[in-house]
């Protein structure tokens, strides 16, 4: 069985991916099997991707404005004013605001992900999607020789929530609704860095 583990800011779907894989890998404490998996120190987690060779490290990818939208509305262990240009502290470090926090994890993941194998990535709505995410997760899963269990097993964890905490949205339908809303509302003077957009969004860069 093959060992996994999840890597994300907060509120990136990571709870979803971990209810998935949990039953056919090796993936223990909500994903944290080696590290805390929202750790923000870059040392420590290269590290453990080196010392960890045999492990699947997965990176969930969320798309700005949407994680915004999720972390104002529960921060856990991050501490700021939930404004876009307020600083955020999280674990020791703090940041110029949210969005320079979004880019610090995902830049960091990308350099993870051109530098080891053994590290890959999911876009959070992709899994979302009932029709399509099935196929799209066990395309990334099969070069680790992982298989997934039964569509319908699949599909029974995608139409309930995916965690007891934190006012998530009641499946992955839903979550996709509120982000379709979300598109619309997303302020056009939003930093969106668009270097990160083109890597890890797979309306512009393909299955990666």
């Amino acid at each position: 069985m093959r060992t996994v583990q999840l890597l994300s800011p907060f509120n990136c779907g990571s709870n979803l991916v971990y209810k998935i894989l949990s039953p056919i890998t090796n993936c223990i404490n909500a994903g944290s099997t080696h590290l805390w998996k929202h750790a923000v120190y870059k040392e420590n987690i290269e590290k453990n991707v080196r010392r960890h060779k045999n492990t699947i490290f997965i990176i969930m990818y969320r798309p700005l404005y949407s994680w915004i939208k999720s972390a104002q509305k529960c921060s856990y262990d991050l501490q700021w004013d939930k404004t876009l240009n307020g600083p955020v502290k999280i674990r020791g470090r703090t940041f110029k605001n949210i969005i320079a926090l979004h880019e610090f994890y995902y830049n960091m993941y990308a350099y993870l992900h051109n530098k080891y194998n053994n590290v890959i990535f999911l876009e959070y709505y992709e899994i979302c999607k009932q029709d399509t995410s099935y196929d799209y997760l066990q395309s990334k899963l099969s070069k680790f020789n992982v298989n997934l269990t039964s569509p319908e097993k699949y599909a029974s964890i995608l139409n309930v929530k995916s965690k007891p905490h934190g006012n998530p949205v009641k499946n992955s339908n839903d979550a996709l609704e509120k982000y379709k809303r979300l598109q619309l509302e997303a302020p056009n003077t939003l930093n969106v860095n668009h270097n990160i957009v083109k890597f890890f969004e797979r309306s512009t860069n393909g299955l990666q």
